[in-house]
This record gives structure tokens, sequence and C-alpha cells, in this order.
């Protein structure tokens, strides 16, 4: 017999001869409460109760099956912006009755917590899987990244397709606006812009001329189309700076009616960006603040979403370049320029 076990029974041996329980536990050194612990389990289990046993949490987490695992998470994505509270209700309509923090704990699980997370694996498996999303999956990916619309027109390189169009923005009704004209890439959500006190030609074919083509040569790479509203800016009946501008570089040219170009996923979430990042500018809006945003958007702000799941713009280019990234960095061309 283990001393442990020898002396516990001793002292309850003791207790019981004497009626004294206060001495046998100063006597063999065992404290009340697991004196009376002890003496428990010896009247129940006889010797095998004074043995010592591993611990075992007195409450352990009911592990919750497989299949209803799995349709927390089919829920979860059929419906994304869906909270647990709802999605324990859903389940309970099938006769699977678990409490929302068991919900939260499994798509926590699967990295699937919040909404974003959901709308993120949505979007790759729609771009890259080829699944379908249902017309509930498109209606929120819609509000969250008006991007993922144009998924099946997308770019396979960089230079394929840009956007160039020409917004105004006014920080306060004091002053004029200011206009930025912008170019995107749509394989990387790359923003190329300039701000000017106008819309004018002039400075659109200067951002084409200057800023975007040469960008594109150092990477041996060529713009191959542009797609631009019907205004006078980008169109004209007699000799027109930018239409030259795209036939000097064999650009091919695609107009788009100016409710259509608004509403172009790539263009409505750019200048979402734009807007948000030169609200609270209180230096005002002018090329060094959008210089400094857009450097930083292109080269340091890794993005979720689609098309960049994750990576920075310039991250993109440089693994459709197969070139060291740090290398592009050091010797980058401005993604902007400045209006005479």
């Amino acid at each position: 017999m283990e001393a442990r076990v020898k002396n516990r029974l001793d002292a309850i041996r003791f207790s019981e001869a004497t009626g004294n329980v206060a001495e046998a536990c100063r006597r063999f050194g065992i404290d009340r409460t697991s004196f009376y612990v002890w003496r428990k389990r010896y009247r129940t289990e006889g010797i095998e109760g004074l043995l010592n046993r591993s611990p075992v949490p007195h409450r352990s987490r009911q592990q919750t099956k497989p299949r209803t695992n799995q349709l927390v998470i089919e829920i979860a994505l059929a419906n994304p912006a869906m909270g647990c509270t709802r999605i324990a209700r859903k389940l309970r309509d099938t006769g699977v009755r678990v409490s929302p923090t068991t919900v939260q704990r499994i798509l926590h699980g699967r990295k699937l917590g919040r909404a974003e997370d959901r709308l993120a694996h949505i979007e790759y498996m729609a771009s890259v899987k080829a699944l379908k999303p249902t017309s509930i999956q498109r209606e929120a990916l819609s509000g969250w990244n008006p991007r993922f619309a144009e998924h099946e027109k997308c770019s396979t390189r960089p230079g394929d397709l840009l956007l160039q169009g020409v917004r105004g923005f006014n920080q306060n009704g004091d002053s004029a606006p200011v206009f930025v004209h912008f170019a995107i890439d749509t394989f990387s959500s790359m923003i190329f812009a300039l701000a000017a006190p106008m819309r004018s030609s002039s400075d659109a074919t200067l951002l084409l001329r200057d800023v975007v083509v040469p960008w594109y040569v150092k990477f041996d790479l060529e713009v191959m189309t542009v797609v631009t509203n019907n205004s006078r800016t980008f169109l004209g009946k007699r000799y027109h700076p930018f239409v030259e501008s795209l036939d000097v570089n064999g650009i091919d040219h695609q107009i788009l009616e100016p409710e259509d170009f608004r509403n172009h996923g790539y263009v409505r979430y750019s200048l979402g960006m734009i807007r948000q990042a030169l609200r609270d500018d209180t230096n005002g809006i002018g090329a060094a603040p959008l210089n400094q945003w857009i450097t930083w958007y292109n080269t340091e702000r890794p993005d979720k979403k689609f098309p960049n799941f994750g990576r920075t713009p310039l991250q993109l280019h440089a693994l459709w370049l197969l070139e060291n990234y740090d290398e592009i960095v050091a010797t980058l061309l401005p993604f902007t320029t400045l209006v005479s």
C-alpha cells in the first residue's frame, strides 16, 4: 500500500475510533476539506477511493456533430450578413438546436466569424474555383466590393484594360473644386492619378502620356485598352490630344455612357477610396497629399478583396512579372505628376 494511501486510511480510522476529526487531521497532516473528500470516497469505493486521480474538469465542452458544423458553415456562407443568433434560429427550423455561442465558435474555427471573412471566402471561390454565387451572395458582395461585379470580365495581365476618368472633389463650400484625373488597372486595382484645377483634355492626356504609358513601358508592358466615358475630355470631332495620344501608343479606345462608366465596379470602388483618403485632409486636396496616398495605396496597403486577395497592387504586378518586389520598389516610377 502506498504511504499516502496508508496515511489517509489511518486518519479515517483514527477519527472513527476517537470521534475527533480535528485531531485526526492534525496528527496525520491532512486539511479538513481533503479529509472529508477522502472519507467520502473510502466509504463508497473502499481503498480504491484513496488513490490519486488525474484531474478531470467538472464540465467539458460537448463536441458538436460534424453534420452540425457543416450546416452552420453552409447557412453562414449562403447568408453572409446573417448573425450568429439568426443562424442558430435557422438551424432550429431544421431540428438542430445549438446556441449562438456555439455557432460563433464553429465559424471562428473556420476563420468565418465575421461577415467580411465570409464574403472574402465567397469571392475567392467564385473567382478562383468558378463557383457561381447566389443572388443573396451577389447582393452582399456588390455592397462590400463593387469590383466583384466585373470578375467575369477581369484582366489577365497588367495593362490589359484600364479605366480613365475625372472626378471633382470639394472639401468645403468656399473653395473651388479640385479635379482628380485617374486611371485604374483592372488587373490589380492599381491607381494612377493627378490633381488639376479643371476638367481638361490636356490634363487627361498628361496622365496617360507622362505617367501611365511610361510606367508600363519600364516593365516592357503595353497598355492594350483604355475605357472612358463619352465626354469632351476624352472625345472630340476634330483633333483631340487624348485621342491622338491613344493612337500614337496603339491603345484601343472603348467608350461607355457616363452613367455606365460611373457605375462600373472598379470606378465606384476606387473613387470611394480616393474620397475617403482626401475627405479629412486639412491641408486641402492637391498634388502632394494625393501623391502620398496613391503611393501608399499601390505599394503598402494589402487588399484582401477581389482581385488582390491579400496583396497590394504592386505585389500583383511583381508576381505576374516574376520580378523581385524590392527591386521594383527601389526603381519605381511615380503614379502621378504635377500639373503645370
